[in-house]
């Protein structure tokens, strides 16, 4: 599963529950992590640059993605094909 923007707060909260429920995470973020723990895979970079997103995408059997709109967080799941 990849997750965009790992280290924001949904990002984060997305991380944490999807490591929870067991699967291979990893996460694309434009800020370079302070600790690696080892259990997320990390690319950094952003998903408007296209070399970056493709190799963060590549591999990955979905993508969580979270819209903050009018401070209110709406989740949505997106499935690879």
């Amino acid at each position: 599963m990849l997750v965009t923007g790992g280290w924001g707060m949904l990002g984060r909260a997305a991380v944490d529950a999807l490591r929870s429920a067991g699967p291979r995470v990893r996460m694309l973020d434009v800020r370079e992590p302070a600790l690696r723990d080892g259990l997320v895979e990390l690319v950094t970079g952003g998903v408007t640059d296209p070399k970056t997103t493709r190799e963060a995408v590549d591999g990955c059997a979905g993508q969580p993605h979270s819209i903050r709109r009018s401070g209110r967080a709406r989740p949505t799941m997106t499935r690879a094909t």
